[in-house]
């Protein structure tokens, strides 16, 4: 894909692999929602209402962890969940783009 007169050809692979990452952190930001909704018992549109209140994935995820409780996950599994770090993943949010964006672009 040529570069626009505006982009450096230099950041383009980084560009490539940084959509790779918000992909992925899209797609598991939803597989969570979904499983929230889904034990939580409630419609995709009320469930999506509750899971924007709730802005950082790592409280979104204990709230999913809660709901496993709740609903009689088995103690393994929510130990499992437990155990995960998620502020070592990869997550796409607005410091990340920012800082981003500002080193690529230097905006």
């Amino acid at each position: 894909m040529p570069a626009a007169d505006n982009e450096d050809p230099r950041f383009q692979e980084h560009m490539k692999w940084l959509g790779h990452v918000a992909a992925i952190s899209a797609s598991l930001d939803l597989s969570v929602n979904m499983t929230i909704w889904e034990l939580a018992n409630v419609e995709r549109w009320i469930g999506a209402c509750l899971t924007t209140q709730i802005f950082s994935p790592s409280s979104r995820f204990r709230v999913l962890i809660s709901l496993v409780h709740v609903r009689g996950g088995k103690p393994e599994i929510i130990r499992a969940l437990s155990a995960l770090d998620l502020r070592r993943l990869p997550w796409m949010n607005s410091s990340v783009f920012t800082m981003t964006f500002k080193t690529v672009f230097g905006a």
